[in-house]
């Protein structure tokens, strides 16, 4: 029965947090669920991109895992500061060396990574071509990394038009859909002393609502589809923490959030 029901993976976007994607993959890989197919939208292009090059997981992990904070900080190369102050070309020489495949055409998965173009505020999908672009032009975080030009317009991160892609992996052809949530949840921290709530807590607030309610919207087409969404719990861990700390527990919560859900899983996919 399992041969002929598609298995989708999507992995949303959430800086650090996406380390979590290398938990679920381990867990699904370990109870011998296919995927057949991986949409991501930011950090999920990023892991979910290398993954379906054909990279091992545990190859993913022991990179992750080594990386110090002095090493995640040597890949961070500064640009002018009006349109973002990472340029990312030391990122994604990085990640070069990591991917097992360089066109989303040959990939053991079938892959599509989203991005945002900037001046239209279109949705743009990656299902073929160079997926350095692909990646590169979906973790664009507005303000942090340059936009990435692409054709006649320029791409910002895809979290903005699609933090959590279900949509994407069903029109690829998924029977069942595994969502991984890592996106932040809205958090009210008001100054009782003063009556105020900082900036930054209304910058960040206004993401995660903004966020929230494009992911519901994007669920209304996908009601006649099962649809399993973890959530990791690692909603205390910043969006751009840069401890190694931060991504191991990212990623042992990852492995939980699997296991919470696999016999639904399982069931899903009649195994």
């Amino acid at each position: 029965m399992t041969d002929l029901i598609k298995v989708g993976l999507a992995l949303s976007g959430g800086g650090v947090r996406g380390m979590a994607h290398i938990g679920v993959i381990k867990v699904l890989e370990k109870n011998e669920v296919p995927i057949d197919y991986i949409s991501g939208a930011s950090a999920g292009s990023l892991i979910g991109g290398i993954y379906a090059s054909g990279t091992p997981i545990d190859a993913i992990e022991n990179v992750v895992t080594k990386m110090r904070t002095r090493d995640i900080a040597r890949l961070i190369d500064p640009a002018r500061l009006n349109v973002g102050f990472v340029k990312g070309d030391k990122l994604m020489a990085f990640v070069s060396k990591i991917l097992t495949e360089r066109n989303i055409e040959n990939f053991k998965i079938p892959f599509a990574a989203v991005a945002t173009d900037i001046l239209t505020g279109n949705e743009i999908i990656f299902d073929k071509g160079d997926s350095i672009t692909a990646i590169r032009s979906s973790i664009s975080f507005p303000g942090v990394f340059t936009p990435v030009k692409y054709r006649e317009t320029f791409l910002v991160d895809g979290g903005v038009v699609n933090p959590l892609p279900v949509d994407i992996v069903r029109d690829m052809g998924a029977d069942v859909i595994i969502g991984v949530n890592v996106l932040g949840q809205p958090e009210a921290k008001i100054d009782e002393k003063n009556q105020t709530i900082v900036t930054k807590n209304v910058i960040s607030n206004t993401i995660r609502i903004l966020e929230k309610q494009v992911v519901d919207l994007k669920f209304e087409r996908i009601k006649d589809k099962s649809v399993i969404i973890l959530k990791p719990n690692i909603n205390d861990i910043s969006t751009f923490s840069i401890s190694t700390k931060s991504l191991v527990r990212a990623i042992r919560e990852g492995e939980n959030a699997a296991n919470e859900k696999m016999d639904q899983i399982l069931k899903a996919i009649g195994k």
